[in-house]
């Protein structure tokens, strides 16, 4: 089988499956790139078993079959290569990369050991403005829990479906973020299922600003996206995702309003000397009438205190949080300003985009101690 495609899409091609190779897999064929070939067309493939990745270009020639190729190392030869065609060539076994004057000869596997890839086959499909799924999925998956937590299913992110109406929500157990959207479309049957969040976030750099849209379908015990000539699969996580509803209260005492860039900056700016042993990172906020001040101190190290202009509605209040936890929905999120809706002390808060009533993000706090900022 002879092919011939160009040289800066199949890199890209190459690099996009790669994010679905793990290196670390004991089973050789798991570090090995699917390449088939039909039609003029070339489908990569490549799985880690928990996600899969198939990205198509177009090539010339009329030969059609298949062969695999080691990922890393045809990662690397493409790359290397100078801009222009690149002729794929396999012959007993061995896969013949050539451009210009370079030229390199490779082993394969066989292609019938690859894992199969489902497709979603009469399953209902969801379609989504690639832009809303794209800033969905930024301004909630942060939120989920790291890898090595043992409660795997705080690890992902729940999509909820009812009708007309998308919901996506990630915890850790320490703070929640919730995004509902309006989809437009009156989908056929109510339901959800547990994304893991490397699926997600590894799908969220693969779609590209300029796509239009993109069809998402519920399988059994698996989630698939599509989008032009991306293909992305992923498995579900098991078991009961918590419930979060009792969670989300409305009965606060007061209500700050902030610019978030300043806020951002403040708290970065605090966590320099949030750097104490027992709760590193604590950022404390204190609200007044007009403005509220940004606080950590570290015995022997030192402390930071920024104000930021505030209107703020009811009580003043000094709350205390994880600064990362900040951080990362200040990040991202790309509202002018911020909501933060407070209780008490000791109770959590729940920051909102003003413009935005279908978002929050709920924070538990630290319970402060006060000599700490004397």
């Amino acid at each position: 089988m002879k092919l011939i495609c160009e040289k800066a899409k199949l890199e890209e091609a190459i690099a996009y499956c790669g994010k679905a190779v793990s290196p670390r897999s004991p089973l050789p064929i798991l570090n090995h790139l699917l390449f088939k070939a039909e039609k003029k067309k070339l489908r990569i493939s490549a799985t880690d078993l928990e996600l899969g990745i198939e990205y198509e270009l177009a090539v010339e020639g009329k030969d059609s079959g298949a062969f695999t190729a080691p990922a890393k190392i045809i990662a690397e030869i493409v790359s290397s290569l100078p801009q222009g065609q690149v002729v794929l060539e396999t012959l007993d076994g061995q896969l013949k990369i050539s451009s210009h004057n370079s030229e390199f000869s490779i082993s394969t596997l066989s292609p019938d050991e690859f894992p199969h890839l489902p497709h979603p086959e009469g399953l209902p499909v969801l379609k989504i403005p690639a832009a809303t799924l794209k800033d969905m999925l930024k301004s909630i998956s942060f939120a989920c829990a790291a890898a090595e937590e043992t409660r795997a299913i705080l690890t992902g992110v729940l999509f909820s479906l009812n009708e007309n109406i998308l919901t996506m929500v990630a915890t850790d157990s320490r703070r929640l973020a919730k995004m509902e959207r309006n989809i437009n479309q009156l989908f056929p049957e109510k339901t959800q299922s547990v994304v893991p969040a490397r699926s997600l976030n590894e799908l969220n750099k693969l779609l590209k600003d300029g796509e239009k849209e993109v069809e998402i379908a519920f399988g059994e015990g698996q989630i698939f996206f599509s989008s032009d000539n991306l293909f992305v699969l992923s498995r579900v996580l098991e078991g009961q995702f918590p419930d979060y509803q009792p969670l989300l209260r409305k009965d606060f005492n007061s209500k700050a309003i902030v610019s978030r860039p300043e806020f951002l900056s403040a708290v970065k700016r605090a966590m320099i000397t949030a750097q104490e042993k027992q709760n590193p990172g604590m950022v404390k906020l204190s609200f007044d009438e007009n403005q509220m001040e940004a606080t950590s101190n570290t015995p022997d190290l030192g402390q930071t205190r920024e104000s930021v202009p505030v209107k703020l509605e009811g009580a003043g209040m000094a709350i205390a949080f994880n600064g990362r936890y900040l951080l990362d929905v200040l990040n991202n999120l790309d509202c002018e300003e911020i909501g933060v809706e407070l209780r008490d002390p000791h109770t959590s808060a729940t920051l909102v985009d003003p413009k935005d009533p279908n978002y929050l993000y709920l924070i538990m706090p630290i319970r402060i101690r006060e000599e700490v900022y004397s």
